[in-house]
């Protein structure tokens, strides 16, 4: 093989590399899945994307996807020993040369390259490294690079912090860094970079920056959150907040939901009294369920504010409230909800993944409520952030004292407090021993069954491991109604393709094979080892559950974990099947294949105690180039593989959609966000999706569609966690597989949630408590699994006036997770019906 076509050329730098995708196709013909071509191929796929990258940037419209594939596939015809695969090898070069150009035009590009963020105004004050500068963010990012002495790689994130930061903020966390007690990592002790320490500082800037910002006024309590509220203080015995004890219109002494206008106002007295008899001499925790939109978050600052207060009145010290939320996204929204209502002496911080509750941030957070300082803090975390400093950073001491030192615990979306989620874990370690301290939980959708008597069971649960009692904010009451969206529901249903219908068949037989496969490599191993040599039997035994057989290979040298790793990626296909076709799952499986190739270039031969399976007789196998099965490629293409060209063709369709060459569900979607939303000036909605690989790929065929070029489209996923779970060959990074950050995540929202003709594409990470007031669309890609997340994903449809679509494959799991789910609302809207009118009929 030529030099320069190496499979390891590049091999230091990130896939994102113009190279990397070249020696990742170089690999392919190293490791035998492809023939040998000559030296000329890498510089012709090279030029070919370098045009179309100049072309997107020079000229706009549809991602150019469909010429950079005819390109390729003129420069495969041209090689001979390449034309018996020729539409193999150019689903393999077009699938890595597409990912790049894809990528350059994705929400994390734009954030990374600084797009559109540009520094005004003149010189700084304080001087420093940035005096006098006026700049744009690369340019800052470029100077911070040198001054922190980090790698090149660090470039594009440095960008993105300076974007943020402004010159002067730069220069105000410089000095910070001077100065941090944060030079070391929680997780292991190790001492940070000047990069991780500039980091750690930039975040706690940024939090202060908006608490120095001047507080908005919240909106007032609404009759039926002041029954709430007022419910729920008078329950625990604390003083009635001014709020409630004025009018709706500010002078006076008003009543909740059932007060009438013809009536004197209540007294204090009067008011106390009637809370005291809607908590039904309860007074322990609270689950409040109460409908999304409805205004939860105004509800628990309001209750806050009377803990805060009766703590430094009865106790003389400052209050510690923890505010757990289940998604990062959700950390800021409920920060700057506290930040906004003005409580007085007290401090807000969030925690989260990128910005862990340290052991020493909890002890500041537990002095600063000493009796000398009396301050309030309200720290909103993750649940997993909060677990990790109870289990893992400081276990003995906070496992003792925590329980003691909180005063309220808020559980936002409570309805996770179950099973082993990280709310059920700290629940039990916070308030068994500290029966005295105040739980309050709220959610509108506390719990799912199609079966009345089970729901009715999980709700008992879900209430004893709470120690709570439950109040439903009725819907059907005028005022809560007057606040709610009301989305228009419209299911579109549509048919799946045979071709679509005949990769998921041959992707859950090659499953088995390779299985079987694995086993046969295990067994041979053990055989070698001098060990029994059952392994193949034991299991083929198993092979219901192929799991077994992945777990059997996992953790072991670069063959067996490489094996392990492509029975994950067939799954993950499968899955992307329902949400992308043939479209979406051949050049996933290409891309992957292709780095597993190059990975055991890098490897080179097994080790003692390794299988004799390479990966890249797997791949061979799975495409189609050897073993007993067609392959994939071939099983879409036809009995003989004749329309293997056009398959491979669709897979990367760009400009003006025609129905019957497009994968059915995109269809259905490009034909609603054409008709309903091709003629507005502003709009906002969300559409999601079930997997990361999902929305990755539903966002590019978006941008590449030329129907929808009058949007701007954003991916939104949730943190990973994956790289902590790998083996001891960890796979190279690709975007479709990774998560994000919690500072991407939140600046996508960010520009999101700016004017414009916008769609966020997200998993499950954006469902829940989401409040973008202007969304007034939420398309279900995917039927929702349980009633829980057909509510919340409803939800999010902020605006009154509002679309609630789900588009669903007949004949599929999609049609019967969409009925199930439907079945699980319907019986928890009964289930809250009947305790609201058991409320009403209370004293």
């Amino acid at each position: 093989m030529h030099a320069s076509w190496s499979p390891l050329a590049g091999s230091a730098s990130k896939s994102s590399n113009s190279s990397s995708w070249i020696a990742n196709y170089a690999a392919l013909e190293a490791t035998g899945v492809l023939p040998a071509s000559s030296p000329r191929l890498p510089a012709d796929l090279s030029e070919a994307l370098q045009r179309e990258l100049r072309g997107a940037a020079s000229e706009g419209g549809p991602l150019r996807t469909l010429r950079f594939h005819d390109a390729v596939r003129a420069s495969v015809d041209g090689e001979p020993l390449l034309r018996t695969v020729g539409p193999l090898a150019t689903l393999f070069a077009a699938s890595l040369g597409s990912e790049q150009l894809c990528r350059s035009s994705s929400s994390r590009a734009a954030l990374r390259s600084g797009s559109g963020a540009t520094y005004a105004g003149g010189g700084l004050s304080g001087g420093g490294q940035f005096a006098g500068l006026s700049a744009a963010a690369g340019a800052v990012g470029c100077s911070l690079l040198r001054i922190l002495g980090e790698k090149p790689d660090k470039r594009a994130w440095l960008y993105t912090l300076a974007a943020e930061l402004t010159p002067a903020g730069v220069v105000a966390v410089l000095d910070r860094c001077q100065m941090s007690d944060n030079t070391r990592r929680l997780d292991n002790g190790e001492a940070r970079t000047p990069g991780g320490v500039f980091s750690q500082e930039a975040k706690r800037f940024t939090r202060a920056r908006g608490r120095a910002a001047q507080p908005v006024d919240l909106p007032r309590l609404r009759p039926y959150q002041r029954d709430v509220v007022g419910m729920v203080l008078s329950s625990w015995g604390l003083r009635l907040t001014d709020e409630l004890l004025r009018g709706e219109d500010g002078g006076g002494v008003a009543g909740g939901a059932a007060a009438t206008t013809a009536a004197a106002a209540p007294t204090p007295a009067q008011l106390r009294a009637r809370y005291q008899a809607m908590a039904r001499d309860w007074s322990g925790n609270w689950l409040v369920m109460s409908p999304t939109g409805s205004g939860k978050t105004r509800m628990f600052v309001e209750i806050t504010r009377a803990v805060a207060d009766d703590v430094q009145q009865t106790r003389g010290r400052g209050a510690l409230v923890l505010v757990l939320v289940p998604r990062v996204l959700l950390t800021q929204q409920q920060a700057d909800a506290f930040g906004s209502a003005g409580l007085p002496d007290t401090h807000v911080q969030c925690f989260s993944s990128d910005n862990q509750l340290t052991p020493a941030a909890w002890e500041k957070a537990v002095e600063a409520r000493s009796a000398g300082r009396r301050t309030t803090t309200v720290l909103v975390c993750t649940p997993d952030s909060y677990k990790n400093l109870l289990l893992v950073a400081h276990p003995r001491g906070l496992l003792r004292e925590a329980p003691t030192q909180v005063d309220l615990l808020v559980l936002d979306e409570a309805h996770h407090c179950h099973d082993d989620h990280a709310y059920a874990r700290i629940v039990d370690v916070l308030v068994a021993p500290a029966p005295a301290m105040r739980l309050l939980g709220v959610t509108a959708s506390p719990a799912g069954d199609e079966d009345m008597d089970e729901l009715a069971n999980k709700m008992s649960d879900l209430l004893g491991s709470l120690r709570a009692e439950l109040h439903v904010v009725d819907e059907r009451l005028p005022d809560v109604a007057a606040v709610l969206a009301t989305p228009t529901a419209k299911a579109v249903r549509v048919q799946r393709r045979p071709v679509d219908w005949r990769l998921a068949d041959a992707l859950r037989l090659c499953s088995v094979d390779v299985a079987l496969d694995i086993g046969d490599a295990l067994s041979s191993a053990a055989v070698a080892d001098g060990r029994a040599a059952d392994a193949r039997a034991a299991l083929l035994e198993s092979l219901g559950d192929i799991a077994a057989v992945a777990e059997a290979a996992a953790g072991g040298p670069a063959n067996r974990a490489q094996a392990n790793y492509i029975t994950s990626l067939l799954g993950k296909a499968e899955e992307l099947v329902e949400d992308a076709g043939v479209e979406g799952v051949l050049p996933f499986l290409a891309r992957k294949a292709a780095a597993l190739c190059r990975q055991q270039c890098s490897v080179g031969n097994s080790s003692g105690g390794d299988v004799a399976l390479r990966v890249s007789d797997l791949v061979k196998n799975i495409m189609g180039r050897g073993g007993s099965g067609p392959g994939l490629l071939t099983a879409c293409a036809g009995p003989s593989g004749e329309w293997a060209a056009e398959v491979v063709r669709d897979c990367f369709q760009s400009g003006v959609a025609q129905e019957g060459r497009t994968f059915p569900k995109l269809w259905a979607l490009i034909q609603y966000l054409s008709e309903e939303y091709g003629s507005r000036e502003c709009f906002h909605g969300i559409v999601f999706v079930k997997t990361r690989q999902a929305v990755f790929h539903l966002a590019d065929v978006m941008r590449r569609s030329g129907q929808l070029q009058f949007l701007q489209v954003y991916e939104l996923v949730g943190h990973n966690d994956a790289s902590k779970k790998r083996g001891a060959l960890p796979v190279e990074p690709d975007r479709h597989g990774r998560g994000m950050s919690d500072a991407e995540q939140q600046e996508i929202l960010r520009l999101f949630k700016a004017p414009g003709r916008k769609v966020l594409v997200a998993t499950s990470a954006a469902e829940e408590g989401l409040d973008v007031p202007s969304c007034e669309f939420v398309v279900r890609y995917n039927a929702a699994i349980t009633g829980i997340q057909l509510l919340q994903s409803r939800g999010r449809a902020r605006m009154r006036v509002s679309q609630f679509v789900c588009i669903l494959q007949e004949h599929t799991l999609d049609e019967r997770m969409d009925s199930r789910s439907a079945l699980q609302v319907a019986n928890m809207a009964s289930y809250a019906l009947n305790r609201a009118a058991q409320q009403q009929q209370m004293p």
